[in-house]
């Protein structure tokens, strides 16, 4: 997970407010397979959503047999 600072929005600034980093950002989520590194999925999301909200929102599924 990725918070890059963004230029304070005129409109909806609390969307794009993030508490931790104390500025407006954008998350940026990526997830690789570990061994072959090959990328999973690529998302992204303002700054006040949470991560695990945006992994949830991206539609991955995940198989826990191996």
């Amino acid at each position: 997970m990725t918070e890059s600072p963004i230029e304070r929005p005129i409109k909806r600034q609390k969307v794009f407010f993030s508490g931790k980093q104390k500025e407006h950002t954008l998350k940026t989520q990526l997830i690789a397979d570990q061994k072959t590194l090959k990328i999973i999925c690529l998302a992204h999301g303002k700054g006040k959503t949470h991560d695990f909200r945006l992994l949830k929102t991206s539609g991955v599924k995940f198989n826990t047999r191996e």
